[in-house]
């Protein structure tokens, strides 16, 4: 991170004027050659961009992963972030973890009983 690109990441865009004045300081780094667009990533969310952009410093090499918000007006909507792609990757969504370990735990409890059935 630097000041060529961003000095930090932004989880969400809390409302409208964040995102707005985020809009703005994007797009001034792109057209000034800061920054450099260099992938469309669609998702499986169906909603009105289909997935997220990826952008790299040209100064410190830092590539960004950027998700528009739906309405940033909107206080029930989805309101965007802008996140490291090395933090994306190495991290797994919030609470995958724990959802994980229940799945591993019921499954478990599932072989059992199906053992206790079938063969006690």
């Amino acid at each position: 991170m630097c000041d060529s690109c961003f000095t930090r990441e932004l989880k969400t865009f809390p409302n409208k004027y964040s995102w707005d004045k985020f809009d703005l300081e994007l797009i001034e780094k792109v057209s000034k050659g800061r920054l450099k667009e260099f992938e469309f990533i669609r998702d499986s969310w169906r909603d009105k961009d289909d997935g997220y952009f990826q952008y790299q410093c040209q100064a410190c090499g830092q590539k960004w992963i950027m998700k528009d918000p739906d309405r940033p007006w909107n206080t029930t909507g989805f309101h965007g972030y802008l996140l490291k792609t090395s933090r994306l990757r190495t991290n797994e969504t919030p609470g995958t973890g724990v959802i994980k370990a229940v799945l591993f735990v019921l499954a478990l409890v599932i072989v059992r009983i199906v053992y206790y059935i079938f063969f006690e």
